[in-house]
């Protein structure tokens, strides 16, 4: 089959077929960088906010009556992710919380932090608390 009949059988279908692939390419290509800077190399540089005096919230079971003492009751959290979502960040949307199950006996427990999607903790200060019981 000569070289000119290769090409020139079905020739829109394949320049129709040429300029899809080239569209659906480029629009997944666009897709990838949509959030990027394009002056630049494409980077995500993530940002860091501190939040100073996050109220730690004391999960324990329904059953469990006993009131229970926090020291300190307020955690310094930093987190990091893109400055889109940490521009809108407040302190409610930071969970922070002990889980009393967890008290084996000692008198600390591991702070736990939660947050929104697309966003990491990157330290507690302090990582621990101090748990007791309140005598009536």
């Amino acid at each position: 089959m000569p070289y000119r009949e290769i090409i020139f059988n079905n020739f829109w279908l394949k320049i129709t077929a040429l300029l899809l692939a080239v569209l659906v390419w480029f629009t997944l290509h666009r897709s990838d960088k949509s959030d990027a800077d394009f002056a630049g190399e494409w980077q995500f540089h993530p940002s860091t906010r501190t939040l100073d005096k996050v109220q730690i919230i004391v999960m324990q079971s329904a059953a469990d009556i006993h009131k229970i003492e926090v020291n300190p009751k307020v955690v310094k959290v930093e987190i990091s992710g893109e400055d889109s979502l940490l521009q809108h960040l407040s302190a409610r949307d930071v969970q922070v919380f002990i889980d009393m199950d967890q008290l084996n006996g000692g008198k600390t427990l591991p702070v736990r932090v939660f947050v929104p999607r697309g966003l990491k903790v990157k330290s507690i200060l302090p990582s621990s608390v101090e748990v007791g019981l309140v005598k009536p």
